[in-house]
């Protein structure tokens, strides 16, 4: 199943990002945060682009001001890296946020 996380409502958080790479896929990353149409705009996070030569990172997620989610909602974290520089290649995670009650 996916991975949960379980952030307190209206506080911000972070998600642990690790990439593993091929050699044809070793170029820069972009990392994203994708919500569901429910939550759009009211979970947000900057997108991040990581160096060639990393692995990790972590994204700092934060809900919009005035927001307090709710409850459990599936989020993905969308990495996007150039197939020998050229050819965009994706790959996303889901994830299990849980604001609890």
């Amino acid at each position: 199943g996916a991975e949960e996380l379980h952030p307190r409502p209206g506080e911000p958080f972070e998600i642990p990002i690790a990439l593993t790479r091929t050699a044809e896929l070793s170029g820069e990353a972009t990392i994203e945060l994708i919500v569901p149409e429910e939550i759009n705009g009211q979970l947000v996070a900057d997108a991040i682009t990581i160096p060639a030569t990393e692995t990790s990172v972590n994204m700092k997620v934060s809900q919009a001001a005035g927001v307090q989610l709710h409850g459990e909602h599936e989020i993905k974290v969308r990495a996007t890296v150039l197939h020998l520089g050229k050819l965009p290649t994706i790959s996303e995670t889901r994830l299990i946020v849980d604001f609890g009650k």
